[in-house]
């Protein structure tokens, strides 16, 4: 049975919704922007879509949002 949390020791939930918003602590994947900058500037582009997937929370707004910043 799991321990109940003590009384005043709320924690702070990392998933409220907040849609793409810049988070208070940003990890940059600089290497995935790159990446995904670089096949939609080529001359001949081999993607016009990307698919980016991961759990609740993980940054693909956040992501996105950088990206769009740049096209």
């Amino acid at each position: 049975m799991a321990a109940k949390p003590k009384k005043g020791t709320a924690k702070t939930n990392p998933f409220t919704l907040s849609f793409g918003m810049q988070p208070e602590q940003l990890v940059h994947r600089y290497e995935s922007v790159e990446k995904v900058l670089n096949t939609f500037g080529a001359e001949h582009s081999v993607s016009q879509a990307y698919l980016i997937e991961g759990i609740r929370g993980s940054g693909k707004t956040v992501l996105m949002t950088s990206i769009s910043k740049f096209l």
